[in-house]
């Protein structure tokens, strides 16, 4: 049930990226694509609302939540996302995303 549960969280941001970008552009649909966003988008209210709070995932120091959501997120810089609903999560994606490490691993990934 779990499994289920997880693979409708990750629904909205997989079938935006599949019908904006990954798929040919005969085979994708603006309709289901502008659907996916809404249901991402109010996933992202929680996100920022979480990093009003605190100003990590993982609490005070960036940590393992972090990069788990950082991980999933990266994909928006490729959707080119408009994120002046959720600043905190704009800036925290941005930092997480220019971190070393994340920098030295999308060279490793790109080489």
């Amino acid at each position: 049930m779990d499994v289920l549960r997880d693979q409708r969280r990750r629904a909205g941001l997989i079938t935006l990226f599949r019908n904006r970008i990954y798929y040919p552009p005969e085979q994708r649909s603006a309709a289901v694509a502008d659907q996916a966003e809404q249901a991402l988008r109010t996933r992202l209210v929680i996100l920022e609302q979480e990093l009003a709070r605190n100003p990590f995932f993982a609490g005070n120091k960036w940590g393992m939540a972090d990069f788990m959501v950082a991980s999933t997120l990266y994909v928006l810089t490729r959707l080119k996302l408009d994120m002046t609903l959720y600043p905190k999560l704009d800036a925290w994606l941005t930092a997480s995303i220019n971190r070393p490490a994340a920098q030295q691993a999308r060279k490793l990934r790109e080489s």
